[in-house]
């Protein structure tokens, strides 16, 4: 007899929910399978029919946000407003997918997925800028450009507590917008 995918859904929740539960605590490579079955209160072979080990688990979450907010957040940068709808779309995919984002954007943890949106996000602009793919110095650019929007990215979703959802959004606009340099200048006031 089949189980109903409500059920099967559920289950898989349940493991990927108790991965998350025990990532945010310690390394990857120190989480069990009997840590997340004893957490689920399932068995071992009941996890092995929906994940092959615990970086299976991981590699999951990657791709269900990847699908989610990925090209979402990608087609933002095609926008006359570009800047505007990046930073929008991004609060809003804060909002609803934060705590998969301390998953992926863990310090210490694994990188996949930063490496992921930097290589899409750097395909995508030049893709519509028309930009030509093989100079190298906007190649430079665009690797500076997308490490810094990670890189502040990923310090924020670490310590939230440091600027507020608003706070945060002003900050990127005003990098994205005004550059570097403008919003130092600006904030050393």
């Amino acid at each position: 007899m089949k189980k109903q995918p409500e059920i099967t859904d559920r289950t898989r929740q349940a493991f990927v929910d108790a991965f998350i539960q025990i990532y945010m605590m310690k390394d990857i490579n120190k989480i069990t399978v009997r840590e997340i079955v004893d957490l689920t209160g399932t068995s071992r072979a009941t996890f092995y029919r929906y994940f092959q080990d615990v970086y299976a688990v991981f590699e999951y979450i990657e791709e269900f946000v990847y699908e989610q907010i990925g090209e979402e957040l990608l087609e933002s940068i095609k926008h006359n407003d570009a800047e505007e709808n990046f930073v929008n779309k991004l609060s809003f995919i804060y909002q609803e997918w934060h705590l998969y984002l301390k998953v992926l954007f863990k310090e210490g943890g694994l990188d996949h997925f930063q490496k992921k949106i930097k290589a899409a996000g750097k395909e995508r602009i030049l893709e519509n800028m028309i930009l030509n793919k093989d100079n190298v110095r906007i190649s430079y650019i665009l690797d500076y450009y997308m490490t810094a929007v990670l890189t502040v990215l990923v310090r924020w979703v670490n310590h939230p507590e440091e600027l507020s959802h608003e706070e945060m959004r002003s900050l990127l606009r005003g990098i994205l917008s005004e550059g570097v340099i403008q919003q130092i200048r600006k904030e050393n006031k």
